[in-house]
């Protein structure tokens, strides 16, 4: 999950640099990986086991996941990832991805940031012509997560193994999920709350960022696959993608655009997920993203100022 700033505030583009593809290396990562250890929450004799989990993991590893196993072998309840879900019309979001009147992108990014997406998209997404009617955030994320390719990232490293364990208990995931409703609009595409200098900027910075942050996320993805939780403790838990996704987020929410807003009561609805299954059950298991688990005002943290037992992880110093 991304940090907690709102969308409007301003993007630090950091000093202009050449962008040059060529840098990206694939993760190093294959084989099976032990992955890290988990987290243990307690109330008398129920405990609840939290997994830290990330977006972008190697896409050649094969996770052992021995201690997942065991506790999903016991638990009477799995949680599910957190998310946000924005109650929409069909196509409604498919609307908001393309430019109003029928312009491109060339129409509406300055001059010198298309010239920086021609190179990107060439080096990753080859000749895709359909892009360039999407609005400038859409288009920014698209290449991101086209490039995730080129860097051997992937999305589906976690999800596969915990519901082939799900399906040998009989059991499902419990869904954990904030709703919003989209914004109200008879045009969604007039009406979006993506202000434009949010979404130029969304732009701009991705151009910008897309190398160096291609590097955070496999530092990142190789610290979780050792198991090496104090290294992964102490790089950035966001980065340029996470702020576009946020900016997009908001900009769909009709209550309260404001970021922020969004991600409390995403972690509040956690929350009380959490409670429930710790109270229901003598083991349960849930999933947080690894930017929720640490820091001065994580989850868990929430969890102990109401007098659940949190222990860390052994590999994490200062235990």
């Amino acid at each position: 999950m991304a940090d907690q700033a709102s969308p409007g505030a301003p993007i630090d583009h950091g000093p202009a640099h050449t962008l040059d593809v060529r840098n990206i290396r694939p993760v190093t990562v294959v084989g099976v990986v032990p992955g890290p250890d988990m987290w243990r929450v307690r109330k008398g004799e129920h405990v609840l086991w939290v997994l830290g989990t990330l977006d972008e993991l190697p896409e050649k590893m094969q996770w052992r996941a021995r201690e997942v196993r065991q506790v999903i072998a016991q638990a009477g309840e799995v949680l599910d990832v957190p998310r946000v879900r924005i109650h929409a019309s069909i196509g409604y979001f498919d609307r908001l991805a393309l430019n109003p009147e029928a312009r491109t992108l060339r129409d509406v990014v300055p001059p010198q940031d298309y010239e920086k997406w021609l190179a990107l998209k060439a080096a990753y997404m080859g000749d895709d012509e359909a892009v360039e009617e999407h609005r400038p955030i859409y288009a920014a994320i698209q290449l991101y997560l086209t490039a995730l390719k080129r860097a051997a990232l992937s999305s589906d490293m976690i999800e596969p193994v915990i519901d082939d364990l799900l399906k040998q208990r009989g059991l499902t995931l419990t869904p954990v999920i904030y709703r919003e409703d989209a914004a109200r609009s008879g045009d969604p595409i007039g009406d979006t709350r993506v202000m434009p200098m949010m979404e130029l900027a969304c732009f701009e910075a991705t151009m910008q960022h897309l190398e160096g942050d291609l590097g955070l996320m496999q530092r990142r993805a190789e610290a979780w696959s050792s198991g090496d939780l104090e290294d992964l403790s102490k790089l950035p838990m966001s980065d340029q993608l996470d702020k576009c996704r946020d900016t997009l987020l908001a900009s769909g929410a009709s209550f309260n655009p404001d970021i922020a807003y969004i991600h409390t009561r995403l972690r509040d609805t956690w929350l009380s997920a959490a409670r429930h299954a710790i109270a229901s059950n003598s083991v349960s298991f849930a999933m947080l993203p690894m930017a929720d688990l640490f820091g001065p005002d994580n989850y868990l943290d929430k969890l102990r100022a109401e007098g659940y037992r949190v222990d860390r992880p052994d590999s994490l110093a200062g235990n």
